[in-house]
This record gives C-alpha cells, structure tokens and sequence, in this order.
C-alpha cells in the first residue's frame, strides 16, 4: 500500500470514528432527554387529572369521554386514582386498563413516594396525591409516539448524513494527498532526470575500461543500458 494510500485511509478512519462518537453521543443525549421529557408530562398529567377529579369534583363520566375523543387522535394519557384503602375510584378506561396496579407496587409508591418503570413500550409513572390530609395513588401511562418518532427519524438522518460526511472526507482525502504529493513527485522526476546522464557516462566509461582490459562488465550496472 502507497504512503498516500495510507494516509487517506488513516484519515478517513480517524475522522468516521469522531463521527460516531459524536453522533452517538447526540443521539444518547437525545433518547434520555425523550424518557426524561416524557416522564414530567406523565407527572403532570398524573396531577391534574386528580385534581379535576377530588378538587374540582368534576363528573366521572365527563372525564373518561375526554379521555376516549383525545384518545381517538393522539396517544392520551391513562390515568387512574386509588384511595387510602387501595381501591379503584377513578380510570379514565377500564375496559382498557393497560397498566396493571398490584399490592407490591402501591407499597413500593408509599415507600418511595414516586415510580417509574416501562411496561413494553409504555412509560407508566405512580405516585402519591395528597388531599385534605388523605394520601391517595395515581398512576399514569402513555406511549410516547411523537417523542419515539423525532428519535427514529434523528437516528435515520444522522446515519445518512455519517454516510455522506465519510464519503465527502475520502474524495477530499484523495484529492487532497495527490496535491501533497506532487511536490515529492516533481522533485523524484527531477533528480532522475538530474542522475541519468551521470549514470550513463559511469557506464559508458565502465565499458570502455572492461574492453580495454577484456574483463566482463559488472552486471550491477548492466541495466543502464
């Protein structure tokens, strides 16, 4: 492999590395901000629907029909409320209850104050809301089909765009190593040039001497001729 070859190889290799590095740590970056973004939604949504349902004393029924039309054109979260004695006083769906409370989760929420934890793709966040002295348990869970969606197309854009910085890099590796080089090139063409004459009388002065004295000329020198 040439000098130059080596070069741009070297090159290009140096430079895809720092590439993926650098988008990967975008893309990491960006996945955790997501989940992080996604679970303060999921908190507040948490809160306010407990607070139209024990605060406000907004009707049951109006709730989960605002659930189910919202649910109808984006992915809505699903919020359900327990009391004190663990049992179901509100959910937005019932028939859908996608998020499975237990004994050992309302435990673990009293004890941390605060979970979260995915169920398949879903984040689901669990916490306790206090109101008028009585601690109660909501949970929430979404399915965060924006959030995954700006990750998937960012994932798809920053390959694309690696693909055509390495290939953009490699022309302009070549282009610019045979610029390098052309110095080196003309200066090598120049003393072959420069030596040739010289080589050609050592010869010439060689034969002259090995006729002189019948010796054979050296084959050393033989290819000059």
């Amino acid at each position: 492999m040439k000098i130059r070859t080596r070069l741009v190889f070297l090159f290009t290799v140096i430079t895809a590395i720092i590439l993926s590095l650098f988008a990967t740590v975008i893309y990491l970056s960006a996945k955790e901000n997501r989940q992080i973004e996604f679970y303060n939604l999921l908190q507040k949504e948490a809160i306010t629907k407990a607070n139209l349902f024990l605060n406000a004393h907004v009707d049951k029924k109006i709730l989960q029909d605002i659930y189910h039309n919202n649910r109808k054109i984006l992915n809505e979260v699903e919020v359900a409320i327990y009391d004190t004695k663990f049992d179901l006083i509100y959910h937005d769906a019932v028939d859908i209850d996608f998020v499975k409370e237990t004994k050992p989760m309302f435990d673990e929420i009293y004890q941390k104050g605060e979970i979260k934890f995915y169920q398949q793709d879903w984040q689901v966040i669990g916490l306790q809301y206090v109101y008028q002295g009585k601690r109660y348990i909501v949970t929430a869970a979404a399915y965060d089909q924006y959030g995954y969606s700006k990750l998937h197309n960012l994932l798809n854009n920053s390959i694309i765009v690696f693909i055509i910085s390495i290939l953009f890099i490699l022309i302009a590796g070549i282009f610019f190593s045979k610029k390098a080089f052309e110095p080196v090139r003309a200066m090598s063409e120049k003393h072959e040039i420069f030596l040739l004459p010289i080589l050609i009388s050592v010869y010439q002065i060689m034969t002259i001497k090995m006729n002189y004295l019948s010796l054979p000329i050296p084959s050393t020198i033989c290819w000059i001729a």
